[in-house]
This record gives structure tokens, C-alpha cells and sequence, in this order.
């Protein structure tokens, strides 16, 4: 079953809790990459240097609170635009359970055929069997190809 959602608004903490997550990486890497800089700064006695470390160092709490604030204010204008306007629409399908045992094995979402969801007497499809009941029953593996095993085969002992 489709159903249409249509975005109303976003909530202002929440945008900035994800514009937070997602500066972590970028931050712990400006803070380490001053804490380097600072520490080269003070073996080598060069201020240049040490400001930059002090500036790196600190960089990411400011980063964080300014794309933070932005990203608020955008939060805050689409709630207005989108009372206004209308706000983004999704088309979303509801699966039950019984959807969910249908689907390809090992993507992650679908459970597969040795999964406890699938009924024992569903047949199960591979591409080893025939469709019947016992999964073993028709199975054959391919063929292996005749490889040498060592110089003697190839007679250049």
C-alpha cells in the first residue's frame, strides 16, 4: 500500500543535532590536525605555526556552532515556506512481515531461505532446485575443471 506524507516542518533542535553528527568527523580531524600543529609549533620554538595550532585546535567548536545555527535558520524558514507553499512530499509503501519474507537473501532487509520467518512448507527457490520442498534433494555443484596439480603432468620433469 502507497501512501503520500508531505514534510510540514523540521524541528530546529533536531537540525542542529544533525548538522552536529555529521561535523564529527571533519572536526576531530581539524582538532587533530592542531593538536599536530601545536605540538610542532612548540618543538620548533615558530609562533607562525603555534597560531595555527591554537586556531585549528579550536576551529571545530565554532564550526560546529555556526553550520549549527545555519542549519536552524534553514530548519526555520522551511516550516514557514512549507506552511505557505507545502513542504517536501514522500511517497512511502508500508511491507508487513509477510512482505518482508519475500526477497532476494543476504541484501540486508529480506530474510533468507534458512531464516525462521519463511513457512516450512513455502518451497524454496534457488537456483540449485526445482522449486521443491527439501532444499538438498536436487542440488548438483558444478562441474570442476581439470587443473595440473605440478610440473610432472605437463611432462617437463
Amino acid at each position: 500500500m502507497m501512501k503520500k506524507l508531505e514534510i510540514k516542518g523540521i524541528g530546529t533542535v533536531s537540525a542542529f543535532k544533525a548538522t552536529a553528527y555529521m561535523m564529527i568527523i571533519p572536526s576531530a580531524l581539524l582538532f587533530l590536525l592542531g593538536i599536530g600543529l601545536l605540538m610542532v609549533g612548540l618543538i620548533t620554538g615558530e609562533p607562525t605555526v603555534l597560531i595555527l595550532g591554537i586556531t585549528y585546535t579550536l576551529m571545530p567548536v565554532f564550526l560546529i556552532g555556526i553550520y549549527g545555527a545555519i542549519s536552524m535558520l534553514i530548519a526555520l524558514l522551511y516550516g514557514v515556506l512549507a506552511k505557505k507553499f507545502g513542504g517536501l512530499e514522500l511517497i512511502v509503501e508500508e511491507k508487513t512481515e509477510l512482505d518482508l519474507t519475500k526477497g532476494p537473501a543476504g541484501n540486508g532487509y529480506a530474510p533468507g531461505p534458512q531464516s525462521n520467518f519463511s513457512p516450512s512448507s513455502s518451497p524454496i527457490n534457488s537456483p540449485f532446485n526445482s522449486g521443491s520442498a527439501n532444499p538438498q534433494s536436487n542440488m548438483t555443484p558444478p562441474p570442476l575443471p581439470n587443473l595440473p596439480t605440478g610440473p610432472d603432468q605437463n611432462n617437463n620433469t
